[in-house]
């Protein structure tokens, strides 16, 4: 343990005698990225390098001992909802098949906005040079193209975790076997139909990838950055993987050398920091509080009518305290005395105060997260992406329970929020997962600072990275071995057999002759 906290004074020395000028790129305009790569950005510029940060969001500049610049560009997603805001609730009950499109072409639009905005390209043409450059990586990769242009260190942020395309870059396995997609609401524990499906979607992945996304982001980094080489050689080059993941949420997986877990490196709950109205109605709450938020994309005004009347009926049954996070000032008649709804509440205060009792959640991934971390129980309620696979994992690890809007009653709402306050275990279950997910030598934040360092230090750390990623599939999986060998062990059998058939007719004709 000594040498453990030897390693962060290290670590601390070394960041305030040299510091580095790190670019971070984080075009999508979501909130749960933004935060990751505003919480990573903030340990920088505390630890005393230049930090510049691409983002969709404009903030207040962190304060620390070195400097930030704020870079900001167009939201990708405008056109999309020109007409309007895309109802998610709409794709609850979508194939998990027709995800991997979407999120490409989604990808595809972060890129095309990061590369096509002005500001982007007025700070292009400036001087600026950059030790590393950090990118967000959901079929991104042509963000890539910012590391060849200032010839830096090229470092991604996985924001779902130690997913397949992450792992397919740096040569680190997914078995199919035993890691389910993260478009699938599986467990590590598959039958073979659940196998068979994970091992088509993944197979689906990597074919997208490869002839989907490298080349529509390539045409991009030909127009916009015509001196680079290919996305998929750019890959290549990845130095390091920060993933937001942590072995005591995610099922355990391999891992190289350099795919580093990070997961949680952006909490810092404490209920002290709550505003002052909230601060008395938290601490006035005897029987306890319930937080409903469903995150920044599905919005809670989009739901059918049958649906919000179910909801409030329900909750305004309840003895708790409810907090509803709702996105609009319209908010349905009749809204009961115990529910509280304002357009944005501080999550993690509210779920830091020790009279809160649940979590009702759309299964986010952060959410999930600082749920665990803080300890309190979850009703899971997913209607995207990676949502119905989280929610399955806190079902899974007992956590909480989990409830499709499409299987939304007044007695299936009822009765799953009954179990869930009424039930310890749930709460017992959750802290007991909370001590295993603080449980660690090092602060996530603290360990992501350091090995971004190490890359800038040690020109990319190349002794890190595994020689399999840079292999054909015929040499990774020893095909050519096991078809050579066969070849070379059969063939003489083969000619053996021939000969002693031949031979065994050329008897069988002479004594037919004689």
């Amino acid at each position: 343990m000594n040498s453990l906290w030897l390693l962060f004074l290290l670590r601390v020395l070394i960041s305030a005698t040299s510091a580095f000028r790190i670019l971070i790129v984080s075009p999508l305009p979501s909130r749960s990225h933004y935060i990751l790569c505003r919480g990573l950005a903030d340990g920088l510029v505390k630890s005393g390098h230049d930090v510049t940060f691409i983002t969709p969001f404009e903030f207040k500049p962190p304060t620390g001992n070195g400097t930030f610049k704020i870079v900001v560009v167009p939201n990708c997603m405008a056109e999309l909802h020109a007409e309007g805001d895309y109802n998610y609730f709409q794709s609850e009950q979508m194939h998990p098949f027709y995800s991997v499109p979407m999120i490409n072409s989604l990808g595809e639009l972060g890129v095309k906005a990061a590369f096509e905005s002005e500001a982007v390209k007025k700070f292009l043409q400036s001087n600026e040079q950059f030790d590393a450059v950090i990118v967000e990586s959901l079929f991104t990769d042509g963000l890539a193209a910012f590391a060849c242009h200032f010839n830096a260190q090229l470092i991604s942020l996985s924001p779902v975790g130690s997913v397949q395309w992450v792992n397919d870059v740096i040569g680190n396995p997914t078995p199919p076997s035993y890691i389910p997609s993260i478009f699938l609401q599986f467990s590590e524990h598959m039958d073979f139909w659940e196998r068979s499906q994970n091992y088509l979607l993944s197979l689906i992945v990597s074919l997208s990838h490869k002839f989907l996304t490298y080349p529509k982001h390539d045409a991009l980094v030909r127009k916009h950055f015509p001196n680079c080489p290919s996305v998929e050689e750019m890959n290549r080059n990845v130095a390091l993987i920060l993933a937001n993941s942590h072995e005591s949420i995610t099922p355990a997986s391999p891992r190289v050398p350099n795919i580093v877990d990070i997961g949680g490196f952006h909490i810092s709950p404490s209920s002290e920091n709550l505003p002052a109205d909230l601060q008395k109605l938290l601490d006035g709450a005897k029987d306890g509080v319930i937080f409903f938020s469903l995150g920044s994309h599905v919005k809670p005004s989009q739901m059918t009518l049958e649906m919000k009347h179910t909801l409030i009926k329900v909750l305004g049954s309840l003895k708790q305290t409810v907090l509803w996070k709702w996105d609009d000032d319209n908010f349905p008649d009749g809204k009961p005395k115990n529910v509280v709804v304002r357009k944005w509440f501080p999550q993690q205060q509210i779920l830091a105060h020790p009279n809160t009792k649940l979590f009702i959640t759309h299964a986010g991934l952060l959410s999930l997260t600082e749920t665990i971390y803080i300890g309190v129980p979850v009703l899971a309620m997913p209607v995207i992406g990676d949502q119905k696979l989280n929610a399955a994992r806190a079902e899974l690890l007992g956590i909480g329970k989990s409830l499709l809007f499409s299987d939304l009653t007044e007695e299936s709402f009822g009765s799953v929020l009954n179990e869930l306050l009424t039930n310890s275990k749930y709460s017992e279950t959750v802290k007991h997962r909370s001590r295993l997910y603080k449980d660690r030598p090092i602060h996530p934040l603290d360990l992501a600072l350091y090995w971004i360092e190490y890359v800038i230090r040690h020109k990319g750390a190349p002794h890190l990275r595994v020689v399999g990623k840079d292999l054909p599939w015929y040499q990774y999986y020893c095909v050519d071995v096991v078809a050579g060998w066969t070849v070379l062990i059969l063939s003489p059998i083969y000619f053996l057999y021939k000969m002693i058939s031949t031979s065994c007719f050329r008897n069988k004709t002479k004594v037919k002759k004689s």
